[in-house]
């Protein structure tokens, strides 16, 4: 299994921008494709956001096509707050969503204009 320290790797306790958020997306990737699993360290981060969140773990379930379940089996994920964790979780989710509509060819943008204007 990799590990991964996100703090250490980004030099950063404020995990911000979709910039980190690739950083940590290639890091992820080229673990994983090496490896089953990689051990995901989020230790005395400070901030979190939802692009950084997108950029990197969302992008990963995505490319890998991985739902929720295969994302814990090959993903462990340590040293986040509760609310963060549910944010992965959500982040998650959402990608597989994602994933599904451009797997039908369903374009994103009409789709979310449509289905969540209200």
């Amino acid at each position: 299994m990799k590990s991964i320290s996100v703090v250490e790797t980004m030099g950063t306790r404020e995990l911000l921008s979709p910039d980190l958020g690739h950083r940590l997306y290639e890091l992820i990737r080229d673990a994983l494709r090496k490896n089953d699993s990689v051990h995901v360290d989020f230790a005395t981060y400070e901030f979190l956001s939802s692009s950084f969140l997108n950029r990197s773990l969302g992008q990963i379930s995505m490319d890998f096509d991985l739902d929720q379940e295969r994302f814990d089996r090959r993903i462990q994920i340590v040293g986040l707050e509760k609310d963060d964790i549910d944010d992965v979780r959500l982040c998650v989710q959402n990608a597989v969503m994602r994933k599904k509509l451009l797997d039908k060819k369903i374009d994103l943008n009409q789709y979310y204009s449509t289905h969540l204007a209200h």
